[in-house]
């Protein structure tokens, strides 16, 4: 919607999308709750858009404000939810001021009304981390590789469903057959499969799981790639159960600390499927401490670098010159006007009028003489 120049959803199907996100997220599906919450701040924006008098530039910053608040709020790292919003925008390192801020003000805002009400404890409970020694330096990296590898794969994976079958009639029927294959593995295997998985990886982090957990992790892997096409999984909840879970058992089999290795899992898994490097950095560090700043750069940097600017969100422009705000002369919105520069005025001239000619009439403007002035917005 943002680089389509404001072209979002209409109200009816975003609803229809709250719906059956809420429904699948309820029926234990791989869904996080981080989706529902972002649609929740785009229909808050239309919401406002009926109150006040917005312009098309407004309404779109707002919606990615409206989105980051959602994310803040449920990630309990509002600085991670704004740049998320950006990188997920652009896929490269182009954070513009008019996006960014906007977003880390909302997501700062809806962190702080959530934690007035429910407190301001992070999303996962993790012990003080020491700084990782050197000495477990290449079993980190192995872990990050390995894991970088598995969410390369679901790149491809999640491709095995044609792309016409998740269109149209047929999407209901792949949503409902996707339903019941988690369901059936819930039952045969494990109950781990149900839910966004963020349970699971605060086992891991406490150190309660073991080489068990490569399982449960390769089970949710399959269920993403398989429903990434339906939206069922694309969430940053989600990508990061899967690459914490197998981060968890990697580090059981390697013999490293617990919590460092289900955090470079999920950094490096949600590097790869959203492509965010810098934000799953930064939830690593809010989730984890300071002292997991150089592990957590050194991942994201490792998995950014081998996965490129593949992810499983399809909307995600290539570069800002994909998108369609910027290339060319962008659309002015209606709180911008042409004003010409003034010429030469002579004494006694009215400062309204133009400087007369020779022969009398006014003086013509170049295209050079021509200024685009920003009025103060009226809303």
């Amino acid at each position: 919607g943002y680089h389509a120049r404001g072209q979002w959803p209409g109200v009816v199907v975003q609803l229809r999308m709250l719906a059956a996100t809420l429904l699948g997220y309820g029926a234990g599906l791989l869904v996080g709750r981080d989706a529902p919450f972002t649609l929740l701040g785009q229909l808050a924006t239309r919401l406002l858009g009926q109150a006040t008098r917005l312009d098309t530039v407004e309404t779109r910053t707002l919606t990615l404000a409206g989105a980051a608040a959602g994310l803040g709020a449920v990630l309990h790292a509002p600085l991670a939810a704004a740049v998320l919003i950006a990188e997920v925008l652009y896929r490269r390192f182009e954070f513009e001021f008019e996006v960014l801020m906007p977003c880390v003000l909302a997501a700062v805002t809806g962190y702080a009304v959530y934690g007035a009400a429910f407190g301001f404890t992070p999303l996962f409970s993790v012990e003080m981390l020491p700084v990782p020694s050197l000495a477990q330096a290449p079993a980190f990296l192995g872990v990050a590789l390995a894991v970088t590898l598995a969410g390369w794969a679901s790149l491809l994976a999640c491709r095995v469903i044609p792309e016409g079958w998740t269109m149209g009639y047929w999407r209901p029927l792949v949503g409902g057959a996707f339903g019941l294959l988690t369901a059936v593995l819930a039952l045969w295997e494990t109950p781990a499969v149900l839910g966004d998985g963020a349970g699971w990886v605060q086992l891991g982090l406490a150190g309660f799981l073991g080489p068990e957990a490569l399982g449960e992790g390769a089970w949710r892997w399959l269920l993403l790639a398989l429903g990434a096409r339906l939206a069922l999984g694309g969430g940053v909840l989600p990508s990061v159960g899967v690459g914490g879970l197998l981060g968890a058992g990697l580090g059981a089999v390697l013999g490293v600390d617990p919590t460092v290795a289900t955090l470079i899992g999920a950094v490096a898994f949600l590097t790869v499927t959203l492509n965010a490097p810098v934000a799953a950095a930064l939830l690593a560090i809010a989730w984890g401490g300071d002292a997991l700043l150089p592990t957590a750069l050194l991942t994201a940097g490792l998995a950014h670098m081998l996965s490129g600017e593949s992810g499983l969100l399809p909307g995600q422009a290539r570069s800002r010159s994909a998108s369609a705000v910027h290339a060319g002369l962008p659309l002015l919105p209606g709180s911008v006007r042409l004003v010409p520069r003034r010429g030469p005025v002579a004494p006694g001239t009215p400062l309204h009028a133009p400087a007369p000619t020779e022969e009398g009439g006014p003086t013509p403007l170049t295209s050079e003489q021509e200024l685009y002035r920003r009025a103060v917005p009226p809303s």
